[in-house]
């Protein structure tokens, strides 16, 4: 199976009582093996830490996915979208759509206005499509209206469940939806998934691919192996007598899902099933005050989640619950209050300690409710690989059958190293697929 690398980037771990020295406000990147990226938030300075880490650089974004519109949030769109567009100003294709953004409503209005406010004049096009739900007015996509560089955006309407199922989908086969979330304004979470991932083909399924009598084949197709690709990328295809070719065995593509502010992710737990990675903000925590030194927000961890959901968030326990209910096999955890600086990389001075101590509480907090030891509290400049899950060998399926048969796919577990800090100086760590657990 050939490699088809998948990573997150996290630019930015702080809430929205940052910037700090050590945490950025929230960014975070999806880096496909295609070497592009698509970006989830895109805080104030958001660039600068792309320039830092070099992972992704701002020319490898072409998607923007804003979960809600709070200033720490989106406030550096218009600056990252100025330096990724500029080089376009040269390249001789002033009306290709470069960069495609996606958002609750008011995403549109809010770029269009600053690009107008500003004067900023962009290369190529960008997109700006909005996910409304019950009782959003439509940002209007007017041509007196556009701004000069802009394409009309898509509107994408919530099912009656209020989630935006499989709302895109990329020719390269990724299929992207949505769920709400509660906070203090509207809010979504995105879950990626992967298309089905092609194995190596056995001798076997070709011999019984090229036993097909040539009269049988569809339309246009001149020889078994010519229909390879239809069905690694389409499905099972049928034949002239009504039989139907089942594909060869893949392995299941991989599912991410990223969250923004939230106390109660429930709208998005039917969607987000399953995931290989789970990304939950964890802003407020109860910690033990002689280790961190830091004044309580409450006397009792009931105390700091009254505090959170009273102000849109979440507490690490209730991400780890969060991924338990939906079988997550791992969560990193992100948007930290202030109070929690990140840890200085490759320090050992008494205030790094201190601060690993107090994110080794935080993680351990989330493991506890979670049930399990795969929970990453994330530091600027982390980045987690997450590898093609390894099958246990199956026998190949006959080229030629009468029905489509459903393909079990097995469930694999995702276990991280026992790492509670990662410092951005040695910042990338390699999530082992286990298929015997």
């Amino acid at each position: 199976m050939a490699a088809r690398p998948l990573s997150l980037t996290f630019l930015g771990t702080c809430s929205g009582g940052g910037p700090l020295m050590s945490r950025n406000c929230t960014a975070t990147a999806l880096n496909l093996a295609t070497g592009r990226s698509w970006l989830i938030d895109c805080a104030e300075a958001t660039q600068h830490k792309m320039l830092q880490y070099r992972n992704p650089l701002p020319a490898k974004i072409e998607r923007v996915f804003i979960t809600h519109m709070h200033v720490d949030h989106v406030f550096g769109l218009i600056p990252l979208m100025s330096t990724i567009m500029f080089s376009l100003i040269y390249s001789g294709h002033p009306d290709a759509i470069r960069l495609v953004l996606y958002g609750p409503a008011g995403l549109r209005s809010f770029v269009r206005n600053n690009l107008k406010a500003t004067s900023l004049q962009l290369g190529g096009k960008y997109e700006a499509n909005e996910l409304l739900s019950t009782g959003d007015t439509p940002t209007t996509n007017a041509p007196e209206e556009l701004h000069d560089n802009e394409a009309p955006g898509r509107d994408f309407y919530a099912a009656a469940d209020g989630t935006w199922p499989a709302f895109e989908r990329t020719h390269d086969g990724w299929s992207i939806s949505a769920g709400p979330l509660v906070h203090r304004v509207p809010c979504v979470g995105y879950v990626f998934n992967e298309p089905p991932i092609p194995r190596t083909v056995s001798q076997e399924y070709l011999a019984q691919l090229d036993a097909i009598p040539l009269h049988l084949l569809p339309r246009g197709v001149r020889h078994p192996r010519h229909m390879l690709g239809r069905l690694q990328t389409e499905g099972p295809q049928k034949l002239v007598d009504g039989s139907v070719v089942q594909p060869p065995p893949s392995t299941r593509g991989r599912k991410v899902v990223v969250l923004g502010d939230t106390c109660d992710a429930s709208g998005c737990a039917e969607i987000a099933y399953g995931a290989d990675a789970l990304v939950h903000e964890a802003t407020n925590a109860h910690v033990d005050r002689d280790i961190s030194g830091l004044p309580p927000i409450g006397k009792s961890h009931e105390d700091v989640e009254r505090t959170a959901i009273s102000r849109g968030h979440s507490t690490p326990r209730m991400a780890g619950e969060f991924a338990r209910r939906i079988n997550a096999y791992g969560l990193v955890m992100n948007h930290f209050s202030s109070r929690f600086r990140g840890v200085p990389a490759q320090s050992h001075t008494y205030v790094a300690q201190e601060r690993a101590d107090i994110m080794r509480q935080i993680r351990a907090q989330a493991m506890q409710a979670f049930g399990s030891r795969n929970v990453i509290a994330a530091e600027d400049g982390f980045v987690l690989d997450l590898p093609i899950p390894e099958e246990e060998a199956a026998s190949e399926p006959p080229a030629t059958v009468t029905n489509v048969e459903e393909t079990i796919v097995q469930e694999v577990e995702v276990v991280v190293d026992d790492t509670s800090v990662v410092s951005a100086e040695a910042h990338t760590v390699h999530v082992d697929v286990d298929a015997s657990s």
